[in-house]
């Protein structure tokens, strides 16, 4: 699974203020590493949040 890392949110939001407006700081760098994290997060070896195939899609 392709998962966005901390540096990379942090340079589209860079991109998005510069092309739009809004604050540059950012107020929970642990909340946002967290969320980040969350697709792969697991408990005894079963992920915690599945994701669906494109199969299941259709």
């Amino acid at each position: 699974m392709k998962t966005l890392t901390v540096q990379q949110v942090l340079l589209i939001r860079a991109w998005l203020i510069e092309k739009t407006s809004g604050g540059h700081g950012v107020r929970d760098l642990g909340l946002l590493q967290s969320a980040l994290a969350r697709p792969r997060a697991t408990f005894e070896g079963s992920d915690l949040y599945p994701v669906s195939s494109p199969t299941q899609l259709n």
